[in-house]
Protein backbone atom coordinates (compact mmCIF):
# COMPACT_ATOMS: atom_id res chain seq x y z
CA UNK A 1 0.00 0.00 0.00
CA UNK A 2 1.43 3.76 -0.79
CA UNK A 3 2.38 5.44 1.99
CA UNK A 4 0.71 8.97 1.50
CA UNK A 5 2.89 10.78 4.47
CA UNK A 6 5.79 10.89 2.60
CA UNK A 7 4.41 11.96 -0.41
CA UNK A 8 2.86 15.07 1.80
CA UNK A 9 6.31 15.48 3.21
CA UNK A 10 8.59 15.80 0.14
CA UNK A 11 5.83 18.09 -2.08
CA UNK A 12 5.16 20.55 0.92
CA UNK A 13 7.80 20.00 3.38
CA UNK A 14 10.13 23.10 1.79
CA UNK A 15 7.17 25.45 1.90
CA UNK A 16 7.01 25.39 5.64
CA UNK A 17 9.53 26.87 8.27
CA UNK A 18 8.81 26.29 11.73
CA UNK A 19 5.57 28.02 13.63
CA UNK A 20 5.13 30.42 16.85
CA UNK A 21 3.30 28.56 18.72
CA UNK A 22 2.87 31.82 21.25
CA UNK A 23 1.95 34.47 18.84
CA UNK A 24 -1.53 35.39 18.24
CA UNK A 25 -3.33 34.55 15.39
CA UNK A 26 -2.15 36.41 12.31
CA UNK A 27 -4.87 36.37 9.24
CA UNK A 28 -3.01 37.83 5.98
CA UNK A 29 -3.49 40.99 4.60
CA UNK A 30 -5.29 40.94 1.10
CA UNK A 31 -2.24 42.65 -0.18
CA UNK A 32 0.35 40.97 0.63
CA UNK A 33 1.73 38.51 -1.67
CA UNK A 34 1.61 34.48 -0.33
CA UNK A 35 4.75 33.64 1.53
CA UNK A 36 6.39 30.72 3.25
CA UNK A 37 9.18 32.97 5.21
CA UNK A 38 9.07 31.98 8.84
CA UNK A 39 5.45 30.42 9.48
CA UNK A 40 1.93 29.97 8.44
CA UNK A 41 -0.82 32.30 8.90
CA UNK A 42 -3.91 30.77 10.66
CA UNK A 43 -5.48 31.90 7.70
CA UNK A 44 -5.07 33.49 3.94
CA UNK A 45 -8.04 35.14 2.68
CA UNK A 46 -8.89 33.75 -0.59
CA UNK A 47 -6.39 36.33 -2.91
CA UNK A 48 -6.31 36.63 -6.68
CA UNK A 49 -2.76 37.50 -8.04
CA UNK A 50 -1.87 38.12 -11.87
CA UNK A 51 0.99 35.99 -12.50
CA UNK A 52 1.72 35.47 -16.20
CA UNK A 53 0.07 38.05 -19.11
CA UNK A 54 0.87 38.08 -22.73
CA UNK A 55 0.24 41.75 -24.03
CA UNK A 56 -1.01 42.57 -27.55
CA UNK A 57 2.07 42.58 -30.49
CA UNK A 58 0.40 45.80 -32.24
CA UNK A 59 -1.77 47.62 -29.86
CA UNK A 60 -2.65 50.53 -32.30
CA UNK A 61 -4.35 47.39 -34.77
CA UNK A 62 -5.62 45.16 -31.42
CA UNK A 63 -5.31 46.41 -28.79
CA UNK A 64 -7.13 43.94 -26.82
CA UNK A 65 -5.68 41.32 -28.01
CA UNK A 66 -4.06 39.57 -24.64
CA UNK A 67 -4.62 37.43 -22.00
CA UNK A 68 -3.61 36.45 -18.56
CA UNK A 69 -2.73 34.18 -16.04
CA UNK A 70 -4.23 34.40 -12.29
CA UNK A 71 -3.42 32.48 -9.57
CA UNK A 72 -6.22 32.00 -6.23
CA UNK A 73 -4.90 30.69 -3.26
CA UNK A 74 -6.90 30.61 0.02
CA UNK A 75 -6.38 28.17 3.23
CA UNK A 76 -6.89 27.67 6.94
CA UNK A 77 -5.70 26.15 9.93
CA UNK A 78 -9.18 24.90 10.99
CA UNK A 79 -11.68 22.64 12.33
CA UNK A 80 -11.52 18.83 10.12
CA UNK A 81 -15.20 18.74 9.75
CA UNK A 82 -14.77 22.15 8.12
CA UNK A 83 -12.73 20.98 5.04
CA UNK A 84 -14.56 20.65 2.40
CA UNK A 85 -16.94 23.23 2.89
CA UNK A 86 -14.05 26.08 3.31
CA UNK A 87 -12.17 24.72 0.64
CA UNK A 88 -15.61 25.04 -1.52
CA UNK A 89 -15.90 28.96 -0.09
CA UNK A 90 -12.22 29.23 -0.98
CA UNK A 91 -12.74 28.25 -4.50
CA UNK A 92 -15.82 30.33 -4.75
CA UNK A 93 -14.04 33.94 -3.51
CA UNK A 94 -11.01 33.03 -5.55
CA UNK A 95 -12.74 32.92 -9.22
CA UNK A 96 -14.94 36.19 -7.61
CA UNK A 97 -11.09 37.81 -7.17
CA UNK A 98 -9.92 36.48 -10.16
CA UNK A 99 -12.82 37.72 -12.39
CA UNK A 100 -12.27 40.93 -11.37
CA UNK A 101 -8.41 41.04 -11.40
CA UNK A 102 -9.12 40.17 -15.36
CA UNK A 103 -11.24 42.64 -15.91
CA UNK A 104 -8.91 45.03 -14.19
CA UNK A 105 -6.05 43.99 -16.52
CA UNK A 106 -8.40 44.16 -19.35
CA UNK A 107 -9.93 47.37 -19.00
CA UNK A 108 -6.02 48.81 -18.09
CA UNK A 109 -5.22 47.98 -22.32
CA UNK A 110 -7.82 49.84 -23.09
CA UNK A 111 -10.96 51.66 -22.69
CA UNK A 112 -12.55 49.35 -25.14
CA UNK A 113 -11.62 46.27 -24.20
CA UNK A 114 -13.66 43.63 -22.12
CA UNK A 115 -12.82 40.67 -20.45
CA UNK A 116 -13.61 36.66 -20.33
CA UNK A 117 -12.70 34.94 -17.35
CA UNK A 118 -12.73 30.86 -17.30
CA UNK A 119 -14.10 29.53 -13.74
CA UNK A 120 -12.46 26.73 -12.19
CA UNK A 121 -15.21 24.26 -11.19
CA UNK A 122 -12.72 22.86 -8.74
CA UNK A 123 -9.61 23.31 -6.94
CA UNK A 124 -6.42 23.38 -9.10
CA UNK A 125 -4.93 22.19 -6.01
CA UNK A 126 -6.61 21.04 -2.59
CA UNK A 127 -5.63 18.36 -0.01
CA UNK A 128 -7.80 15.38 0.22
CA UNK A 129 -10.34 15.94 3.20
CA UNK A 130 -9.40 12.83 4.20
CA UNK A 131 -5.61 14.16 4.48
CA UNK A 132 -6.54 17.62 5.98
CA UNK A 133 -5.93 16.77 9.60
CA UNK A 134 -2.32 14.66 9.20
CA UNK A 135 -0.98 17.51 6.67
CA UNK A 136 -2.02 20.38 9.19
CA UNK A 137 -0.27 18.52 11.71
CA UNK A 138 3.06 16.74 10.15
CA UNK A 139 3.71 18.48 6.99
CA UNK A 140 2.67 22.70 7.33
CA UNK A 141 2.88 22.68 10.78
CA UNK A 142 -0.85 24.37 11.76
CA UNK A 143 0.21 26.88 14.95
CA UNK A 144 -1.81 25.54 17.97
CA UNK A 145 -3.04 29.27 18.28
CA UNK A 146 -5.15 28.77 15.45
CA UNK A 147 -9.18 27.61 14.75
CA UNK A 148 -7.90 23.99 14.11
CA UNK A 149 -4.82 21.50 13.09
CA UNK A 150 -6.70 20.53 9.46
CA UNK A 151 -5.22 22.55 6.86
CA UNK A 152 -8.10 23.17 4.45
CA UNK A 153 -6.82 24.44 1.26
CA UNK A 154 -7.68 25.74 -1.97
CA UNK A 155 -5.31 26.73 -5.36
CA UNK A 156 -7.09 27.46 -8.72
CA UNK A 157 -4.05 26.72 -10.49
CA UNK A 158 -1.91 23.58 -9.91
CA UNK A 159 1.23 25.89 -8.89
CA UNK A 160 3.45 26.19 -5.62
CA UNK A 161 2.16 25.82 -2.55
CA UNK A 162 1.96 29.25 -1.40
CA UNK A 163 4.38 31.41 -3.45
CA UNK A 164 3.37 32.48 -6.97
CA UNK A 165 6.41 31.46 -8.98
CA UNK A 166 5.82 32.36 -12.73
CA UNK A 167 8.12 29.78 -13.83
CA UNK A 168 5.61 27.09 -13.00
CA UNK A 169 2.63 28.41 -14.60
CA UNK A 170 4.49 28.47 -18.21
CA UNK A 171 3.24 25.55 -19.68
CA UNK A 172 -0.53 26.46 -18.52
CA UNK A 173 -3.60 28.30 -20.21
CA UNK A 174 -4.49 31.22 -19.53
CA UNK A 175 -7.88 31.60 -17.82
CA UNK A 176 -8.65 35.43 -18.80
CA UNK A 177 -8.41 36.75 -22.06
CA UNK A 178 -9.59 40.09 -23.68
CA UNK A 179 -11.33 41.41 -26.25
CA UNK A 180 -12.59 44.00 -27.95
CA UNK A 181 -15.89 45.06 -27.09
CA UNK A 182 -18.41 44.80 -29.65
Amino acid sequence: MIQFAPLFALVFGFAIHLSYANEPPKTASKDSPPSDQNEILCERIPTAYLVDQTLPNNPEQSPCAASAKIQGIGYDCGDAMYTFMHTQEYLKEENRRAREKCSQFCKSLNSKCTSHFTEQASCGFTIPTNRALDVGKKVVHCPKHCKGQAFNYCSLYHGNFFDVNTELFEKMQPNCLCQKKF
